[in-house]
């Protein structure tokens, strides 16, 4: 038995044919739906597309355009979520200048745990690390409750309270860092 080309309509006619069909019964549709013709919308569509033409356009790209403010105090940018309502000295209060100052020493103990253990001095590495993290979690005890307090009262978007909880979140990150460190486990 053999086969013979086609010869005629292609493969694609009837897929064309479809969408001729589908084309008319949309056009027939729409037409009905209009009442038949072009006696023009009725009242009732003229109001609502006249009530839509008022509406402001959601996708206006112009409110878009309008650049962020620049960077305003310690605590980051002053967007629509920055504010600064808290009182000046807030900073000042004394467990948080105690907090800072550990902080401060816990620092350099960690400069030179990182030092040590370049070095390769692991027992000078495990002292000094854990020191480091001892006195983080010393200065993070003394504003834990503090800290709770103003995130309550000025809300996170004040700029000095995000000052405040991005140093202690810095705190938290070395301690957990160096959690499982002993003293003397190197020895």
């Amino acid at each position: 038995m053999r086969f013979h080309p086609r010869t005629g309509a292609s493969s694609a006619s009837p897929l064309l044919a479809a969408l001729a069909i589908a084309a008319v019964a949309i056009l027939g549709a729409g037409m009905l739906a209009t009442g038949g013709g072009s006696s023009g919308p009725t009242p009732e569509a003229a109001r609502r597309l006249e009530e839509a033409r008022t509406k402001p356009d959601p996708f206006d790209d112009s409110a878009r355009s309008v650049p962020k403010p620049a960077s305003t105090g310690p605590g980051g940018t002053s967007g629509p979520r920055s504010y600064d309502a808290s009182p000046a000295d807030l900073l000042e209060n004394a467990d948080w200048v105690r907090a800072k100052g550990l902080a401060e020493e816990a620092d350099a103990l960690l400069a030179e745990a990182v030092a040590a253990e370049a070095d390769g001095n692991n027992a000078l590495f495990l002292e000094r690390a854990v020191a480091a993290r001892t006195r983080f979690e010393d200065a993070a005890a003394l504003v834990v409750d503090w800290e709770l307090d103003i995130r309550n009262e000025y809300g996170d978007g004040d700029v000095k309270v995000r000052l405040v909880v991005r140093e202690i979140t810095r705190w938290a990150k070395v301690i957990r860092k160096y959690r499982k460190l002993r003293a003397g486990a190197g020895e």
